[in-house]
């Protein structure tokens, strides 16, 4: 039986072809790495910018619970007493404890959709959020 001839310079050919692709594929791995790393940072960083978003809303937001109250028992006085009033002076009362309240449900709608931002970081912003300046990326 012959025994066929070996080609050393098809196996030298070979042999470096996989260590390029080595060389290749560990390259590749170590760039997915840091991209990986970079992407961690910006979402740890994210978060925490979207951690003290939310504190300071939560923050606003009990303030305006304080003042939603004292706006309602000022229009409940008001009320009550409403002979002792002008009309423009009841009219301000209904309109502050109005407006008031309505501080402080758009400060609670934006309390929700931070702590949704907070978990499900990848969501994009819905058209009410953007459209009153809520931003998940702000500065």
């Amino acid at each position: 039986m012959p025994v066929d001839k070996v080609d050393i310079h098809a196996l030298d050919a070979i042999f470096s072809s996989m260590v390029r692709s080595l060389d290749q594929s560990k390259s590749d791995i170590f760039i997915i790495n840091e991209e990986s790393r970079r992407q961690l940072e910006e979402l740890r960083e994210d978060l925490r910018r979207t951690d003290e978003e939310i504190s300071r809303a939560i923050t606003e937001g009990e303030k305006l619970s304080a003042a939603s109250i004292e706006a309602r028992e000022k229009l409940q006085h008001v009320s009550v007493h409403f002979a002792d009033y002008t009309k423009d002076e009841v009219r301000e009362a209904y309109d502050s404890a109005h407006e008031v309240q309505l501080e402080f449900m758009l400060n609670s709608t934006k309390v929700r959709q931070l702590n949704d931002l907070k978990i499900h970081p990848g969501a994009t912003q819905s058209p009410i959020t953007a459209r009153n300046g809520f931003s998940k990326r702000s500065a």
